[in-house]
């Protein structure tokens, strides 16, 4: 794991623009997917916010120490306190099944911090709350399945690496063996794709030239395209800009 980066903030709701900034840049550099990078986004706003508004007894600065931490299969963020000895992996989840009457106004905070990250722990060293966000990368892609007009459409969100090209291998063999012939491949919020994903989109072009099929490619984002341009599968693919436009290619 890669050595933190450390920024110090103060308990001041202020400093959540700056916050968020930092989030911002450090997920984008980490290469999460837009959900992902707003999840995390969150869940350190709100343990942030629940520091600052309710962490302290007296109305003196603080300083908030929030540390970025990449890894190779995950991303933690630690947010450092000295306020009063709180763990919010304790604090209760919200009742979310009783009626709009009798719902507390507060409580959701916490509960959706730990809901979007795959981990918070907690500990108390040295008179001071520390709070660890764990958010894992080795499932950053999602796969939609969609059908129009006969085509199967595979909407990508995420990265599709190393580690994840094979979902998309076996979701795109599976497809081929259930008689798909005609398949888009959208990637509007495919953030990312290395050479084992344009590996599992050649096996599959593959299994489907001699089947009469094929597949496309649809709203890539830049840095994507770029790197399918490179590797010289523009032509073998298809590239559109649209979804739209490639169903209507295939149909």
């Amino acid at each position: 794991m890669a050595e933190p980066a450390a920024h110090t903030f103060t308990n001041d709701l202020a400093e959540l623009e700056r916050l968020g900034q930092v989030v911002e840049e450090f997920g984008r550099w980490q290469h999460l997917s837009a959900t992902r990078l707003f999840d995390l986004q969150l869940a350190v706003n709100e343990v942030f916010t629940n520091v600052v508004q309710y962490g302290f007894d007296d109305d003196r600065p603080h300083e908030i120490v929030v540390r970025l931490i990449a890894g190779a299969d995950e991303v933690v963020v630690e947010i450092e306190d000295d306020g009063r000895p709180f763990d919010p992996s304790t604090a209760p989840a919200p009742r979310l099944d009783v009626p709009l009457e009798e719902r507390p106004t507060g409580g959701l905070g916490l509960y959706l911090a730990r809901r979007v990250t795959d981990a918070m722990d907690y500990r108390r060293a040295d008179g001071r709350n520390v709070v660890r966000l764990r958010m894992n990368l080795g499932e950053a892609v999602a796969i939609a399945e969609a059908r129009r007009a006969g085509v199967l459409v595979l909407r990508l969100r995420g990265r599709v690496d190393a580690r994840t090209a094979g979902t998309l291998a076996a979701r795109l063999g599976a497809a081929i063996d259930a008689g798909d012939r005609r398949v888009v491949i959208e990637g509007e919020r495919l953030v990312y794709v290395d050479s084992a994903g344009l590996q599992a989109l050649l096996v599959a072009a593959k299994r489907l030239r001699p089947l009469a099929g094929r597949i496309v490619l649809a709203g890539l984002q830049e840095p994507v395209r770029r790197i399918v341009d490179i590797a010289g599968l523009g032509s073998i693919f298809g590239l559109y800009a649209s979804e739209s436009e490639a169903v209507a290619a295939l149909g």
